[in-house]
């Protein structure tokens, strides 16, 4: 998952993610939180409304971010 514009790719055998990618699992496409994305921004929305912070996209806690499934 690239961590600036919350897009998820695949990754080939044997390939590396870019500096500014992240791992992820499989998104769960029925998630209420990300709507199956995988990604959500980090951050509350007051902080971002008033660019107080800087915008990155996590994983989704609820769905790619779990590890137990």
């Amino acid at each position: 998952m690239n961590t600036d514009t919350g897009e998820i790719r695949r990754l080939a055998v044997g390939e590396k993610p870019e500096p500014n990618e992240i791992l992820v699992n499989e998104p769960n496409p029925n998630c209420r939180r990300c709507k199956g994305k995988g990604s959500i921004l980090n951050g509350n929305r007051k902080q971002r409304r008033h660019n107080l912070i800087q915008m990155h996209y996590i994983p989704c806690p609820d769905c790619s971010g779990r590890t137990d499934k």
